[in-house]
């Protein structure tokens, strides 16, 4: 994602399934059209006209001796998508 102030690699991790990654230009231009026309935009979500998945920041840690933050953030990682049926029927992610 870039570097720290110190000059150390900050990683990021984007999760998403393959038919979101498909459609990704139209999610794109879609935040577009959230952000100029909120309000046209909760209409048409309410009227179930869109097909949007709200995405979700998680913040893992700001300071490097912070690792209970990054060790909470692969934990929900490994058991949301490696662990099938964890959260219920479906993966989390």
């Amino acid at each position: 994602m870039g570097k720290s102030a110190g000059g150390r690699n900050i990683y990021l991790l984007a999760i998403s399934d393959r038919s979101t990654l498909e459609r990704l230009d139209d999610y794109i231009a879609l935040a577009s059209f959230i952000a100029d026309n909120p309000y046209e935009a909760l209409v048409m979500l309410d009227e179930g006209q869109l097909d949007y998945r709200v995405p979700i920041y998680i913040q893992g840690n700001i300071h490097r001796s912070e690792r209970g933050g990054t060790d909470a953030c692969l934990n929900l990682k490994n058991r949301g998508i490696l662990s099938p049926g964890y959260y219920g029927q479906r993966n989390l992610f």
